[in-house]
Parts: C-alpha cells; structure tokens; sequence
C-alpha cells in the first residue's frame, strides 16, 4: 500500500506525526480535569483570554503556547512547571566554567 492508496499526501502529513510531546500531555490534563470538575476548554480560554480555535490548534500539533500562557493554563489546572538538572549533566562538572552547559528536563509539579 503507498501514500496514494490512503490518500494521504504532504499536507496531512503532520496528522501521522506519532510523537508525544507536551501537548499530548496537556489534552490529558484537560480531559482530565473536565471529568473531575466540569471545566470545559471553552471556559478555560475565556478565562485566559484567548480564542478556543488557539487552543485547538495547539492541541492538534499545528500551533505552541508561549510559555508565559502554558503556564497560566497549568496554573488555572492546578499545576506548574518546574525544572530540574538531568543526572548527564555531571559529565560537565570538570569543565571550564564558560564551557559548563546544564542539561535541564521539565517536568509538571501537582500544587
């Protein structure tokens, strides 16, 4: 079977991007928060002040939040973002204090 056969062509091809990345994680937060709260995404929006189509196409991969709002919508969850050095970044200890780069990860703090 090729691309024609499934009638697929360049422009859906970010629909067969398989790769988790941030957004996944927050369309699982807000579902689930809806489930435990009631809170729609449309309320939410309206109360960061933002279109519900930004939101949705942040969701499907198509647009990023800037930091700033991914941040205001964790905190309105109940969540913020916290970063942490990574256990590789000891290899860069001995080097000279211009060359010491620290590996950060991210990661989603419950408050």
């Amino acid at each position: 079977m090729n691309d024609h056969d499934m009638n697929i062509d360049a422009s859906d091809a970010r629909y067969l991007d398989h790769t988790r990345d941030y957004r996944d994680e927050l369309r699982e937060l807000l579902d689930a928060a809806n489930h435990k709260t009631g809170i729609s995404r449309y309320r939410l929006c309206k109360q960061m002040g933002i279109d519900s189509g930004t939101l949705s196409n942040v969701l499907s991969k198509r647009r990023h939040f800037s930091l700033e709002k991914l941040m205001e919508l964790l905190a309105l969850l109940g969540y913020r973002i916290t970063f942490t050095g990574s256990s590789s970044a000891k290899r860069y200890q001995d080097a000279p204090p211009a060359e010491k780069k620290k590996k950060r990860k991210a990661s989603l703090k419950k408050d």
